[in-house]
């Protein structure tokens, strides 16, 4: 069908597969009220169209590449041929490449803590099972990130597992055990104390202060004084959890496939005159690029983009987001 499209005009065949196409996309009622997303390639099913315009669209324009299931308009994708989770095989390739960039290194107490996470990746939950603690520690993680699981709910479900599981298997107990088990990854975060208001955070000269500068309210939640409770650490109101962007780049370019990906806006190969399909032919890249041209000369600098909307992404609480 879409061989069968030239600029100098389709023929017969392609003008049959491309009405039934259009009579698809516009059997539903609401199709006809608010369009359908056109699949030509300059629209390229981002901008919605009534039936005329598509239809002249696609005849001046063709179909956008590779569009050979109709998920746009209705159809559903195949599922893929392996439907069986193979996180872990991608979890035993970072460790690879993680493993690869330390070779001829000193042993540091890093390479100490990433060779006990390899073990870890190589030993089963137990004796009956091939899939390895760190992989089931991954994706248990991953299954409270995903669905708001609060720390409490993760370590509910934890003891159910653990129930299930014969007694001499090797998991994590609750969550805490879990987080220290992922940390060896080389993502941690930092705890700072805020303003209940968001005024302002208690770092750096400001960490020893226990009110807001600028509204006067409490760092801490308010306690009896009571000989019970003297002893015990204070806890904030309102706390910002910080990740550190060095230890995230780093694990990306440690990743040979990925750091090839760091660097595509440098490739040409894929740019299309008039069309933007990256954010480096946008206008404001292409300033930036004349502003700094011996950082833009340099395909692995990274240039980042910042995201106002709130989030939790360590999900302790069940709600996904933070305001």
């Amino acid at each position: 069908m879409y061989d069968d499209w030239s600029k100098t005009g389709p023929n017969a065949n392609w003008c049959k597969r491309t009405q039934e196409f259009i009579s698809h996309a516009f059997s539903s009622a609401n199709a006809h009220i608010e369009g359908v997303p056109c699949p030509c390639s300059i629209c390229g099913n981002f901008k919605r169209q009534n039936e005329y315009n598509l239809s002249h669209h696609l005849v001046k324009n063709g179909f956008v590449p590779n569009y050979f299931i109709w998920t746009y308009h209705g159809e559903n994708a195949p599922p893929p041929a392996n439907e069986g989770y193979d996180d872990s095989d991608h979890l035993v390739d970072m460790l690879q490449d993680i493993n690869d960039a330390n070779q001829n290194t000193e042993v540091t107490s890093e390479a100490e803590i990433f060779f006990k996470l390899l073990e870890a990746s190589e030993q089963p939950v137990h004796k009956d099972t091939k899939e390895s603690t760190l992989s089931a520690v991954t994706r248990l993680m991953s299954f409270k990130s995903q669905f708001n699981v609060s720390a409490t709910g993760y370590d509910t479900l934890l003891r159910l597992i653990c129930d299930l599981l014969p007694e001499d298997s090797n998991i994590p107990k609750n969550f805490n055990e879990s987080k220290k088990m992922l940390a060896s990854l080389g993502m941690p975060y930092e705890k700072i104390d805020a303003c209940y208001n968001g005024c302002m955070l208690f770092r750096k000269e400001h960490k020893d202060k226990i009110t807001c500068d600028k509204c006067g309210e409490p760092k801490y939640h308010e306690r009896n004084h009571s000989d019970s409770n003297k002893h015990l650490k204070p806890i904030a109101r309102k706390v910002l959890r910080y990740l550190p962007i060095i230890p995230r780049i780093k694990r990306l370019f440690i990743s040979e496939e990925i750091a090839k990906h760091m660097g595509s806006h440098k490739e040409t190969c894929w740019k299309k005159p008039g069309v933007m399909m990256h954010p480096s032919d946008g206008e404001a890249w292409k300033a930036f690029d004349q502003l700094f041209p011996d950082f833009a000369n340099e395909p692995r600098n990274i240039r980042f983009g910042l995201c106002t909307d709130g989030f939790t992404p360590f999900s302790f609480n069940a709600a996904s987001y933070s305001c």
